[in-house]
């Protein structure tokens, strides 16, 4: 016979407020103010348990509802709270059972919260380390995405973190924290050239080598779709200054490493590769007729 554990306090308020809201009473009882304070409340009690507590299949439940209800959270939330947020999503992309959700849910988040993230960073009086906050929180939900070898989860992720670098309003910051989330990505693509390179030397014919080709192979290519999205995403320019100047400068190396090395021929990686260039052309020409 199967049991279920007990509810706790906390549990028992989360089902409450999802009943209250879900119900079929609520359009009638609750106007949109009410809604959203109630949606408030149960995001707060979402987000102050790890996400490693619920079971794998409810924290995919909770990630979708998360994303499904970004633009209330970004009309009806302070800024730390989306940070709280996309901190959880960030939490919950490990676990394979609500990969996919969270990496959906975070973009979702992102593109409706950044407007609001950049205009209480910019405010007058706002605390000084606002941007180190974001560039953290985008950071870490970078690296969460890579880590899940997932391509879409990152792409998405990926996307979602240009849309809110590109809305800051101090171009400097812009290319600060849009760097640092390139960053992550540019270091994973030296470590798969570095393995493809290994296992080049190995034995010919070697089994291991050959998994290990294709597996670093495998990542290269995402890392790539993760460039072309933050790139392609990223096509702003303030004065005479391009928010991918210091990206551009960080990739290029690797991206001229890619090109060059005789173990990257695959169809896949070479039109991973153009895709990059490609993308850098449309966003950057001129910097690109510089290399």
């Amino acid at each position: 016979m199967v049991t279920f554990p007990q509810l706790d306090g906390r549990h028992v308020q989360e089902s409450n407020l999802l009943q209250m809201l879900s119900g079929r009473d609520s359009p009638v009882s609750f106007d949109g103010t009410s809604t959203a304070l109630g949606l408030t409340q149960l995001v707060a009690s979402i987000c102050g348990s790890p996400s490693s507590s619920r079971h794998p299949l409810v924290l995919s439940g909770i990630c979708t509802f998360l994303g499904s209800y970004s633009t209330v959270w970004a009309s009806s939330s302070p800024p730390q709270t989306l940070l709280e947020i996309l901190s959880y999503l960030a939490s919950a992309l490990p676990i394979p059972a609500a990969t996919e959700a969270a990496g959906k849910g975070m973009r979702l988040v992102l593109i409706s919260s950044g407007a609001k993230l950049a205009k209480a960073a910019a405010s007058p009086g706002a605390d000084p380390s606002s941007y180190n906050h974001i560039s953290a929180v985008l950071t870490q939900s970078m690296e969460a995405a890579l880590s899940t070898g997932n391509p879409n989860v990152m792409a998405n992720v990926a996307e979602g973190c240009a849309r809110v670098c590109v809305q800051l309003k101090d171009s400097s910051q812009t290319k600060r924290i849009l760097t640092s989330c390139a960053v992550p990505t540019l270091h994973q693509s030296r470590s798969s050239l570095d393995a493809i390179k290994n296992a080049s030397s190995l034995q010919n014919g070697s089994g291991v080598a050959a998994s290990q080709m294709q597996a670093a192979t495998q990542t290269l290519i995402s890392c790539l779709g993760v460039l072309k999205q933050l790139i392609r995403f990223s096509d702003a320019s303030v004065g005479e200054t391009h928010v991918l100047t210091d990206v551009l400068t960080a990739a290029w190396p690797v991206l001229k490493d890619i090109s060059t090395n005789p173990n990257c021929r695959s169809e896949d990686v070479l039109s991973s590769l153009l895709d990059v260039h490609s993308q850098l052309l449309n966003a950057v020409p001129a910097l690109i007729g510089l290399r």
